[in-house]
């Protein structure tokens, strides 16, 4: 009886695991990995498989009485969803950095006559601007320690916590405008800078702890304790909506875990990749009642924007807030 009425939620909850595995390529063993968690809840899955139909590409069973997930893919990924991540998470760097843009433009050019190619093309981008936003900041910034500024008269207007209010920025210049802002950004809320998730915790561990996450037996607060008291750098989320999302800042708040997202551009506008994360956002709020997200936003803001974030912040009830100002 038990398995017959949790049938259909194990396999939901096993698609979902499978596609937000899929979206960001790991390894077989890791998926299989973070799919066994799910036995901890459904006592009756004897196991999950994955069996080799062609170069990278395998199908995916749970095995209690054969029941199908469909097919995973590794190593090619599609050149338009990889290309569509890098907007979605990458937008600041593509509008400051001309020379990523047109690397950019060049590889979706690519994609018309050479697609094996264009998919290697982008997913070595991706990574490259994974590394580049997450193992960057700590490089630069690992040693920074900046005295407090004392308490921003806005910040203290909003009622922001202490880990909320602006402290001043390191005096470093360098030319990566997205890295250097999100690590002054971090240094505003916390006393060092995050280092990235995976050199903290392995990527086996974060899947087992996201599988946890997924199937209620940890909360979020839980989920994010696992990372030092500065929290970590591009966190890797499971959402519904293309697979999952990663967090520039993620860090425990008292009893909350603020999801922190670091935008440093000139004009701020709502372009459509960050239309896309403010949905995600939005669904990882009403997933994990212990969260709150929050936008820090170098630069001036679109006045069209600034009217839809500021709904966003009504809608919510402060559990959506973005604090601007310069760094």
């Amino acid at each position: 009886m038990a398995k017959a009425a949790q049938l259909p939620e194990a396999m939901a909850e096993a698609r979902f695991i499978k596609e937000a595995n899929d979206v960001v390529d790991a390894p077989i063993p890791v998926l299989l990995a973070e799919l066994m968690a799910l036995k901890t809840r459904y006592r009756w899955i004897e196991t999950f498989t994955a069996t080799p139909v062609g170069p990278g590409r395998f199908h995916i069973e749970l095995i209690a009485s054969h029941n199908d997930l469909g097919n995973y893919t590794t190593g090619f990924r599609s050149t338009r969803d990889t290309l569509s991540r890098i907007t979605e998470n990458f937008q600041n760097v593509l509008d400051a950095d001309p020379v990523v843009r047109a690397r950019f433009r060049r590889i979706a050019r690519l994609a018309e006559t050479d697609a094996e190619g264009a998919a290697r093309a982008a997913a070595l981008l991706e990574e490259e601007l994974t590394n580049r936003s997450g193992r960057g900041v700590a490089d630069l910034f690992d040693q920074a320690q900046m005295p407090s500024r004392g308490v921003d008269p806005r910040a203290a207007a909003e009622g922001l916590s202490p880990l909320d209010r602006p402290r001043g920025a390191p005096p470093i210049e360098s030319g990566a405008q997205g890295t250097v802002g999100e690590a002054r950004h971090a240094l505003e809320v916390a006393p060092s800078v995050p280092r990235r998730a995976s050199d903290v915790v392995s990527p086996a561990r974060q899947a087992e702890l996201r599988a946890e996450l997924l199937s209620g037996e940890r909360s979020l607060v839980d989920f994010a304790r696992q990372f030092p008291p500065e929290g970590a750098a591009q966190v890797f989320l499971p959402t519904g909506r293309g697979g999952g999302r990663y967090i520039d800042h993620m860090f425990v708040d008292g009893s909350t875990v603020v999801l922190r997202e670091s935008k440093n551009v000139r004009m701020f506008r709502l372009t459509e990749g960050y239309r896309t994360q403010i949905d995600k956002d939005i669904e990882l709020l009403t997933r994990f009642v212990d969260a709150r997200v929050e936008w820090r936003i170098t630069g001036a803001i679109d006045d069209a924007a600034r009217a839809e974030l500021d709904l966003l912040v009504t809608e919510l009830g402060g559990r959506f807030r973005y604090v601007t100002g310069a760094l």
